[in-house]
């Protein structure tokens, strides 16, 4: 018995058979590990190649979008550079920008298939574009990819700027050339005389009393009638040119809306009782701007002087009506003071009398006659929207040192002395001087009358080269339309 327990013999056999089974065991298991472990990076790559795809696709619809936003405000700014500036004065190229944006975004679900294939599938990315905000306006891009089963999803907001070089100029009209420049007739009367040039675009030019004219006469022979004793009139003739266009400053109709409460910096407080500003009786009243101020009614009274410190930048008066009744405004500091009267306008005594028209300007939205009488005297450039007007200058010196810009049709200039430098833009008015009436300056106008020893002699203005008034901002290139936030991915 002892002897079978101790021999060996199989056992041999045995331990090999069993270390077999564990090698066996052992190597089946690292096989599956590494299946798994094979199939999980094949499943790691697959999901990272397909956010790669994603963001492919996010990527070009990016760079599609801007060119679409750099296309769109080329094409703008090609419409708006070939406007009259007179247009490009008014439009709002920025507003109109955006409007071009939204309508050329294309917000339509699109896919790109075009990439290279990934593990034996053909990838894509399915695009849309939202608009998320209108002010800013913003539009999110969200890109998902695909490959066989995988899909991710990522997606970023793009800001619309209008970040673009400017650069801007007002225009102004070339130095006057004519005396008395109009689109239709000019008729002379009595002893009315002209130093200077005439022409009229298209109406005749007529002398009917002993008048003159010492400079060129811009019409066809046809058109030129005259007495025969002044038949040697004939030699100064030449071509007619057109009255310039937009020679009248676009009038700030914005600036008479929207008023809202009357208001005004605190320190007139005590000077002024339910919107009226008046003088009372004091003989000198000041008061400094601090800022713009809207009042019901600016009123000076007779012999009382109200001196208004505009300080050293530019003020606006927003009034509905102005009443300087034989009362006297004077201009202190180096800023221009500008007056919008909405109703009513009434002056008679002094307006910035010692100052520069350059200093002072004076809107009327009214739409009865604006009159300056010779009991006036105003330094200052006046612009009427549509009311006719009425100039009486006296023997003492001329009511109205200024240029006069009116868009209403008939202006009549009466009286003695007139004032240096006088430009008259009056392109849809019939132009008027009478009696003993002098301009020394230049008429614009769509016809022109002058009788009785009126004269008009030529001269430069200077009341400042208003001109058109016209503000032109003329756009470069752009610098950045669009601002990219991060890129993140979605759940």
């Amino acid at each position: 018995m002892e002897q079978n327990l101790k021999n060996e013999n199989g056992y041999s056999m045995l331990i090999a058979f069993l270390l077999l089974v564990f090698v066996s065991v052992i190597g089946i298991s690292l096989l599956s590990l590494s299946s798994n472990v094979l199939k999980i990076s094949s499943s790691e790559r697959a999901d990272q190649s397909t956010y790669y795809i994603a963001e492919a696709g996010l990527n070009r619809e990016v760079s599609s979008l801007n060119n679409t936003i750099l296309k769109t405000y080329e094409t703008i700014k090609s419409f708006y550079n070939r406007l009259p500036d007179k247009d490009k004065a008014t439009f709002n190229f920025e507003e109109e920008f955006f409007k071009a944006v939204a309508l050329h975004v294309d917000t339509d679900t699109k896919t790109y298939t075009d990439f290279e294939p990934q593990f034996g599938e053909h990838p894509s990315a399915h695009i849309r574009i939202s608009k998320i905000n209108t002010t800013p306006l913003i539009y999110k891009i969200t890109s998902t990819g695909n490959i066989d089963n995988h899909t991710r999803t990522v997606s970023q907001n793009i800001t619309i700027l209008f970040d673009v070089e400017e650069t801007s100029k007002t225009t102004g009209l070339p130095p006057a050339k004519y005396a008395v420049h109009t689109y239709g007739d000019i008729t002379m009367y009595g002893s009315a005389g002209i130093k200077g040039s005439v022409s009229s675009e298209s109406g005749s030019i007529s002398i009917i009393g002993n008048n003159s004219i010492d400079g060129k006469i811009g019409t066809t022979r046809s058109k030129f009638s005259y007495p025969s004793y002044k038949s040697d009139m004939v030699k100064q003739l030449i071509e007619p040119e057109p009255l310039p266009k937009n020679i009248l400053p676009i009038f700030p109709d914005s600036k008479f809306s929207n008023w809202g409460e009357y208001s005004y910096p605190s320190n007139l407080k005590p000077f002024i009782q339910n919107g009226v500003l008046t003088t009372g009786t004091n003989s000198t009243k000041t008061i400094e701007l601090q800022g713009d101020m809207h009042l019901k009614e600016l009123k000076v009274v007779e012999n009382i002087n109200l001196s208004i410190n505009v300080g050293s930048t530019d003020k606006n008066i927003f009034v509905d009506n102005l009443n300087i009744l034989q009362g006297h405004i004077t201009l202190n500091g180096t800023g221009k003071l500008n007056i919008y009267v909405k109703s009513s306008y009434a002056i008679k005594g002094s307006f910035n009398k010692s100052g520069s028209p350059e200093r002072a300007s004076i809107y009327y939205l009214g739409n009865n006659d604006f009159n300056i009488t010779d009991e006036t005297a105003m330094s200052a450039n006046i612009f009427v929207k549509n009311a006719n007007m009425n100039v009486a200058n006296g023997w003492n010196g001329p009511s109205l040192k200024g240029n006069i810009y009116t868009g209403g049709s008939n202006l009549t200039i009466s009286g003695a002395a007139g004032a240096d430098g006088q430009h008259v833009y009056a392109p849809n008015a019939h132009v008027q001087l009478e009696g003993s009436a002098k301009v020394t300056g230049a008429i614009y106008a769509r016809s022109f009358t002058a009788s009785g020893n009126a004269q008009v002699v030529f001269a430069q203005g200077t009341g400042g080269n208003i001109g058109s008034g016209l503000t032109i901002i003329e756009y470069g290139q752009a610098r950045k339309l669009t601002l990219s936030d991060s890129i993140i991915e979605e759940e």
